[in-house]
């Protein structure tokens, strides 16, 4: 049960090339900002890597994630066979890049503040807005840099046409290559 890191240096320097691929197919359009994106992600990382890891769930989206109504109770997560270990806002950026629109039903700052204040409970630090921005950033573009193998491979290999794995990806192509956008130009 590796952390996201140590996939993201293992495949760094051929994620460019996968990007090319996936553009070349007109699966994504292109990413000027991609190496910018993926120079902080490696730097960020060489920042966070001596952060205290939890257990991931690594599968949190609407249907495995019970979320309490009020605020006031814990989210109750099922379906536990992904489990890993790594940051804690790793769950978050996973949560908030599914396809098919499920996380559009949860508000991402209040989820993200809920979550914090909790954290903060528990924990019993004080983290500033500006850590926790970043941190998040950090999550995100990891997970989204975690991805592309996979998306490459899906582009290589789809499974057949109207199969439920190949529905899900030719969702999830467009919702990864906006968050790479997105991330890209925040970089």
């Amino acid at each position: 049960m590796d952390r996201h890191e140590k996939r993201l240096f293992e495949t760094a320097g051929e994620l460019p090339n996968m990007i090319e691929a996936l553009v070349a197919q007109g699966i994504w359009t292109r990413m000027p900002g991609f190496g910018r994106l993926l120079d902080r992600t490696l730097r960020d990382a060489e920042v966070l890597a001596s952060q205290p890891v939890t257990v991931l769930h690594n599968d949190v989206y609407p249907p495995n994630c019970g979320l309490p109504v009020s605020g006031e109770s814990d989210a109750i997560l099922v379906d536990w066979d992904m489990v890993s270990f790594g940051l804690a806002e790793m769950d978050l950026a996973f949560m908030f890049m599914q396809p098919f629109g499920g996380h559009r039903r949860v508000d991402r700052e209040a989820a993200l503040a809920h979550y914090w204040r909790r954290r903060g409970e528990i924990d019993g630090r004080r983290h500033s807005k500006a850590e926790l921005k970043a941190r998040q950033w950090y999550a995100d573009a990891l997970w989204a840099l975690w991805l592309i193998p996979v998306a490459f491979r899906m582009a290589e290999l789809p499974f057949p046409p109207g199969s439920s794995p190949r529905i899900y990806w030719d969702s999830m192509f467009g919702v990864l290559g906006q968050r790479l956008q997105l991330l890209s130009h925040e970089a």
